[in-house]
């Protein structure tokens, strides 16, 4: 049996037309009409990168201080709602890949490290969790 799609209908409140629209904002969290979380994850990954390029961009601070910055805006921003979105696309493989790569950004940052540089070594050298453990960390306090 096929699936038949209803069509969507504006809605009219005092001669203003509202159009239906594929995502809600909700409390910071984009959610989709099959709640797949892509969106959200796509523009919180976008938001962190510009942090992360900003937080590149600041010099002369010790890795301690850097580090304290990337906590304070960069990862609060990628964990915000995190036990709404995580786990719930691809069993969390989307998303921590995603993150990963601004985490890699990040720590690249906090250490002024070449490009080259391994993700893993990059993490321990500036003692930030991986995204896995951070994660399963934020969701546990709240559960």
């Amino acid at each position: 049996m096929e699936k038949i799609q209803q069509p969507y209908v504006a809605l009219q409140i005092n001669e203003i037309y509202v159009a239906p629209n594929d995502t809600a904002k909700v409390l910071g969290v984009n959610l989709d009409s099959k709640l797949r979380m892509r969106e959200h994850m796509q523009t919180v990954t976008r938001r962190a990168t510009k942090q992360c390029v900003a937080l590149g961009m600041l010099r002369g601070l010790p890795p301690v201080a850097m580090k304290q910055f990337y906590i304070a805006t960069v990862a609060s921003k990628m964990d915000y709602a995190a036990s709404i979105w995580y786990k719930i696309q691809d069993r969390g493989q989307f998303a921590e890949k995603m993150l990963e790569g601004v985490q890699r950004l990040g720590a690249r940052m906090v250490n002024g490290a070449f490009r080259t540089a391994a993700r893993v070594i990059l993490e321990a050298e500036a003692g930030l969790f991986p995204i896995t453990i951070r994660l399963r960390l934020k969701i546990m306090r709240y559960t």
